[in-house]
């Protein structure tokens, strides 16, 4: 068997001091603060090449969108004739056209109504219940189900996090909805 290769931590230096550890939590926020105004430019970045880029697809994405409705218009009305009896795909020396059917599809708007109706109508096999296992249970009876196969309960265990002191900028606006204007 092949030694694995051990790669040594570099050494970190602990704070000595209460200040010192101050300082340190200091230099976090301050560095913080960096990478998120370096994160905004590049964000305020990608908006204007984004913004220039859909500008200039527009109209390419327009004239697209009418080509493909006269193909599909001159494809609907000679299908019989470009097909072969049977056929869902045609071929033409630049390329292929074809007709799938998309697989259907069900859209709910209104859940909880829709849910209420068809229980009104005594259609429940229509909702589907899902099944899951209640953790918040399981950590109030722990004794119960240590033994048990599948479930590992972890103790309290201690995390660590240091966060610095920094204000947090509000943005808010003045909305009038569409109803009072």
């Amino acid at each position: 068997m092949a030694k694995r290769k051990r790669i040594k931590t570099p050494a970190v230096e602990m704070p000595l001091s209460k200040d010192e550890a101050a300082e340190i939590l200091d230099k976090i926020g301050e560095l913080k603060r960096q990478v998120e105004y370096i994160q905004t430019v590049m964000n305020d970045e990608l908006a204007l090449i984004k913004q220039k880029h859909e500008a200039e697809a527009k109209p390419v994405n327009n004239e697209l969108d009418k080509l493909f409705k006269r193909l599909h218009l001159w494809a609907e009305a000679n299908r019989e004739t470009i097909c072969k009896k049977g056929a869902k795909t045609a071929k033409l020396k630049s390329g292929t056209i074809s007709w799938r059917k998309a697989p259907a599809s069900v859209t709910i708007r209104n859940q909880e109504k829709v849910i209420e109706i068809l229980k009104e109508q005594g259609l429940n096999d229509a909702i589907a219940v899902k099944e899951s296992v209640d953790k918040n249970y399981i950590l109030a009876h722990k004794d119960d189900f240590k033994d048990i196969e599948g479930i590992t309960i972890s103790n309290n265990r201690e995390k660590f996090s240091a966060k610095p002191f920094e204000t947090e900028v509000e943005c808010s606006k003045v909305v009038t909805s569409a109803k009072a204007a």
